[in-house]
């Protein structure tokens, strides 16, 4: 299995959540395909399943409903889509069309960053397209579990993985220790040395 299940938890009221099967996109300006709230519900149906909890079919507005006091719900979403994240990682499965990211940046991931197709660049694409899909959704959706645990997600792995250079960035060698040590934990499954080698922004040109 490509990511331990042992101590993946989750409330038992989020657990009896649904998350719809529609796995609905809508066509932006340049023709590529965005995703919607019910596709980020699939999303979360499948990282539920990852970590083996129960499924059972309710009304999706539950998982809709705004937050009031108990954000711990969101925390323990976060839990399974950032298990989730590591396994379409692994299985090289952007969450949304790259084409996106291209006009984002203006170029390609691969001409942003000097790099060819390994580790880092599934890792890029994953992260990227997962940055822009989410979007898609916010402000709407931002007082939702579900939009919080996607934030949550989200900043992690900004902090660690895609952080903004300058004066106050981690340096490179500590943060080097620590994609390793939480890679290591994450996803084990993960050619993790391969990547740190490779990995442009744990060079000189970066950081």
């Amino acid at each position: 299995m490509l990511i331990s299940n042992d101590n993946c938890y989750l409330d038992p009221i989020v657990r009896q959540i649904i998350f719809g099967h529609r796995h609905v996109v809508a066509a932006d300006r340049e023709g590529t395909e965005t995703m919607k709230m019910e596709a980020w519900e699939h999303e979360f149906e499948q990282a539920f399943r990852l970590c083996n909890l129960e499924y059972r079919p309710m009304y999706s507005a539950i998982a809709l409903q705004k937050l009031e006091q108990d954000k711990k719900l969101a925390v323990d979403m976060k839990i399974a889509m950032e298990r989730y994240f590591w396994r379409r990682v692994c299985d090289r499965q952007p969450f949304g069309d790259t084409r996106r990211v291209a006009d984002q940046f203006g170029r390609s991931l691969e001409e942003n960053y000097g790099v060819e197709p390994g580790p880092f660049l599934d890792l890029a694409e994953c992260y990227w397209t997962f940055q822009i899909e989410m979007r898609d959704v916010l402000p709407a959706y931002f007082e939702t579990w579900l939009a919080q645990a996607l934030i949550a997600v989200e900043s992690e792995l900004r902090t660690l993985f895609f952080p903004t250079p300058g004066p106050i960035a981690m340096p490179r060698r500590l943060r080097k220790s620590a994609q390793r040590t939480y890679l290591q934990q994450a996803a084990p499954d993960f050619p993790i040395e391969r990547y740190l080698k490779e990995n442009p922004m744990l060079r000189g040109w970066w950081g």
